[in-house]
């Protein structure tokens, strides 16, 4: 979630990347796309998450959304 840059940010800094390799998109895992890099992976991210809103026209797929959203 960090990695997502923001509008007017005076950050000089770099964004920070998810470690590991990009699934091929021919074979995503099952679940969440993000999987296999996340590092708040738990069991229930086996299942696709809904996707919801978090703000106006801002969505996320994410069973942990309310405990990373900033």
């Amino acid at each position: 979630m960090a990695s997502i840059p923001q509008m007017g940010s005076t950050r000089t800094a770099a964004l920070p990347s998810i470690s590991g390799t990009v699934p091929s998109t021919l074979h995503l895992p099952d679940g969440c796309s993000f999987l296999p890099r996340c590092k708040y992976a738990t069991d229930q991210c086996t299942e696709a998450p809904a996707m919801s809103e978090v703000e106006p026209s801002h969505f996320v797929r994410c069973w942990h959304r309310d405990e990373l959203v900033r």
